[in-house]
């Protein structure tokens, strides 16, 4: 039913005359056209956790200070269900004005003729682009189109929290290591813990069921997940051994058990397994580090590299979120306004600072290390020396990625709860995915 009330609001607000009612002396965006009176209303979408909604709400708020003329409506939800309602509405020909996108998904929405080309708004200025670097801008294009506009530079880490690991005894892990470090440390975790009668406590969270941890491990055999010609581009024997390497450490209790995974997927990040100190180390994005962070008083979260192969390449590549226009919106320069105020606008710029990733206008990463708190600042320390040093590129997935990063987490889950074989749930994910790429 709650799908149903949002689809007939958003209907209800797109019928209103487009205007655009200037800005302030700070608004880097220029001024849209207007072909009549009246106010607009326009809508965005994100996904984010209770932080995260208020910082998207606090630069909002600027915007519509700045524009009286434009009021911006905000339906959002969590990463679990985000997409899964975003092909609803986008299906049903009310999605939102301006959406979060992710580079995993962009190739199939603007396949599909989802998302408008931004190049013109670019162009005429009304979408300021003009502090950001060229390479920066062109991690937005599909088949050479500028679909996208990075919302930050980003990538992932493992994180491990230093009071945790002081309370227990044990070493940090050092920011450069491999798979056998990875399991070695969480046995001395587990055996700490035990020693002291912790309850309710696992040294690590369960990767194995994210479609995204899983890139990191082919990557590090000298594979993709995807071809260039959009096929998949890891071997069985790769995925094979994930779900085994996955499977041993489950039963050895030392990552979190599947029942107790399931329970807490999608919950806010405050209540997460880590944020609540029952597990030692977890998979982070790193624009979450400072989010974390805000949540203690002693202890630092930190982050270290994924870990690799001894022998293999290093895993690491760049990703992001992104802010992309819908096709179907009746009032794209005021959207492409409004991606121009969290981009290019000071205002916008201080509110958003590090939410998606390092700031994609060179301004923004100035003067945010010039203010950035130590968390922000360890953030930024990980992307400029140990994520962008190591990565390298990887082909953007094709369309029908959905349904294979679906097959992929059905077929992970079945491996945790004992339902199949790790072989079989190989045999049977190569299967379905084939069939729905081809």
């Amino acid at each position: 039913m709650w799908k149903k009330a949002i689809t007939v609001l958003l209907v209800m607000l797109m019928v209103l005359p487009t205007v655009f009612a200037g800005g302030s002396e700070e608004t880097a965006s220029a001024e849209t056209a207007s072909d009549g009176g009246g106010d607009v209303t326009i809508s965005m979408t994100w996904w984010g956790d209770t932080t995260r909604n208020e910082v998207y709400n606090a630069v909002i708020d600027e915007f519509e200070k700045a524009n009286p003329g434009i009021t911006v409506e905000r339906p959002f939800s969590t990463w679990s269900n985000y997409f899964d309602r975003l092909s609803t509405q986008i299906a049903g020909g009310v999605a939102p004005d301006v959406m979060g996108m992710h580079q995993r998904y962009a190739t199939e929405y603007a396949g599909r003729g989802a998302l408008l080309d931004l190049q013109p708004y670019v162009d005429s200025g009304v979408l300021d682009l003009s502090d950001v670097p060229q390479s920066v801008i062109d991690t937005g294009r599909i088949n050479g189109k500028l679909y996208m506009i990075t919302q930050g530079i980003t990538g992932s880490g493992i994180s491990y929290f230093t009071k945790t690991f002081d309370d227990l005894g044990i070493a940090y892990p050092d920011v450069d290591w491999t798979w056998d470090d990875y399991v070695a440390c969480l046995e001395e975790i587990k055996a700490a813990a035990d020693a002291a009668g912790k309850t309710d406590f696992w040294p690590s969270t369960d990767f194995s069921n994210d479609f995204y941890n899983f890139s990191y491990w082919v990557r590090g055999k000298g594979e993709n997940l995807f071809s260039e010609d959009g096929q998949l581009g890891f071997t069985k024997e790769s995925m094979k051994e994930w779900f085994d390497f996955w499977s041993d450490l489950r039963d050895r209790g030392l990552i979190v058990d599947a029942a107790t995974s399931a329970e807490y997927v999608g919950i806010p990040l405050e209540q997460s397994l880590y944020a609540t100190g029952q597990v030692a180390i977890s998979v982070m994005p790193i624009s979450q580090l400072w989010l974390y962070q805000d949540l203690v008083e002693d202890g630092n979260y930190c982050l270290v590299r994924f870990p690799h192969f001894a022998d293999g390449p290093a895993p690491e590549y760049l990703s992001g979120a992104f802010y992309t226009i819908n096709a179907k919106t009746e009032h794209p320069e005021e959207a492409a306004a409004l991606i121009s105020f969290f981009i290019s606008n000071p205002t916008g710029q201080q509110i958003f600072k590090q939410e998606q990733g390092l700031p994609p206008a060179t301004s923004a990463l100035e003067f945010l290390s010039e203010s950035a708190s130590p968390a922000e600042l360890r953030s930024i320390d990980f992307v400029q020396n140990h994520l962008v040093p190591n990565a390298s590129p990887e082909p953007y997935p094709p369309a029908g990625y959905n349904e294979v990063m679906a097959n992929y987490v059905n077929c992970a889950n079945a491996v945790a709860f004992g339902e199949m074989t790790s072989e079989e749930a190989t045999e049977y994910f190569f299967s379905v995915s084939e069939s729905i790429l081809n």
